[in-house]
């Protein structure tokens, strides 16, 4: 049984960004699938007029028991759960800030369904991150610092309930900053005195937060308070030193300039995920702890799913798998060398020498993808 289909929020499209879920007409009829860019002021107006999606059945069934075994659940899709998700977070965020009593038990169901994302199909989950960070809301953010804290955490061998404390904290980390956070990162102004009190204040409130809902785990708590302390002690609310902070505060401010790099701010354009990683890693050089900068890379590797990359014949081509010892490099080009779009995108693969790939770049507005079909 299907559930039924509900009519777009209008504040869901936007010129630019890409469609979170795919939209029907009122008769069932496919307008476009998810991933697709909305290319003008037209086009959007014509999908809020007319948009429909079909909402996650019985969404607060499908929470996952604290106590499951992600190893005995049965695979999901992260491209068809990604909707689900941002609703899930936005209401596991607002129970956290309202104290209600299930808050906790909301955000470990929450946790156990973004780990069983990225254990389903890892290569998906970074494309997600890549594909929606052109225009993400705040929640999508939360959700990909989440999802890369899963990677770096794993890679670097942390175990089942470190994990867990990670993502968790990882979701709800600018509880507090994100009824701010979209204003000031459209700002081209500079901050106010008022507004760095808040960005200064966010980490201690945003914990503050979170304990009072009843979720007090220390791994939690001090990942929150201390992902924006640095190694040099200029960071912020306390000013500690590098052997001071956890390394869940680490990995999560790690994943956080990742994303930030990634993603366009009022006054600047996204960076390249080439040129943020190498940003990133130039910066470790500064850092006495360097482990989780080398998980992040071993996470993403130079070519990430979800980037764009130019081909040395011209084409443009999404990166759809990693590079793995296993297997070759995967992509699909999605426009010929004259910038025309391919009306049946097809795969090439590299075998190891990247001797495809000119280079990663970025466009605005970004190309469109029908996610499922083309990276699921």
């Amino acid at each position: 049984m299907t559930s039924k289909p509900v009519q777009v929020a209008p504040d869901l499209i936007d010129v630019g960004r890409p469609l979170l879920w795919p939209l029907y007409s009122a008769t069932h009829t496919l307008l476009a699938p998810q991933g697709h860019v909305v290319q003008t002021e037209g086009e959007c107006e014509r999908f809020r007029a007319q948009g429909y999606y079909h909402p996650p059945e019985r969404l607060e069934e499908r929470f996952i028991s604290e106590g499951a075994a992600l190893d005995s659940l049965s695979p999901i899709n992260p491209f068809t759960e990604y909707g689900f998700l941002l609703v899930a977070l936005e209401r596991t965020l607002d129970a956290l800030a309202r104290g209600q009593n299930d808050a906790r038990q909301r955000l470990m169901d929450l946790v156990q369904r973004v780990r069983l994302a990225g254990m389903s199909n890892p290569d998906a989950c970074l494309a997600l991150v890549h594909v929606y960070a052109a225009r993400p809301s705040v929640h999508e953010q939360a959700l990909f610092y989440a999802l890369l804290c899963w990677f770096v955490g794993t890679e670097l061998e942390c175990g089942e309930e470190a994990l867990q404390q990670l993502v968790a904290a990882a979701l709800s980390a600018n509880i507090a900053l994100m009824p701010f956070q979209d204003r000031l990162n459209a700002s081209r102004a500079k901050l106010s005195e008022q507004q760095r009190v808040i960005i200064r204040r966010h980490p201690q409130r945003s914990a503050e937060v979170v304990a009072a809902a009843g979720i007090t785990d220390k791994p939690i708590t001090n990942a929150i308070r201390q992902h924006h302390e640095e190694c040099d002690g200029n960071g912020y609310p306390d000013g500690l030193q590098a052997r001071d902070i956890s390394q869940h505060a680490r990995i999560l401010a790690l994943a956080e300039r990742y994303v930030a790099l990634i993603t366009r701010r009022a006054y600047r354009d996204r960076y390249r995920t080439d040129d943020a990683l190498r940003y990133l890693l130039d910066a470790a050089r500064e850092d006495p702890q360097k482990a989780h900068y080398r998980a992040l890379y071993n996470t993403l590797t130079i070519h990430p799913p979800g980037a764009l990359v130019q081909l040395r014949n011209g084409e443009t081509a999404v990166i759809a798998k990693r590079a793995t010892e296993e297997r070759p490099l995967e992509l699909v080009c999605i426009a010929n060398p004259q910038g025309h779009v391919y009306l049946d995108p097809f795969k090439r693969r590299d075998d190891g020498s990247h001797t495809l790939i000119e280079q990663t770049v970025v466009t605005e507005p970004r190309p469109s993808l029908d996610l499922a079909r083309l990276l699921g």
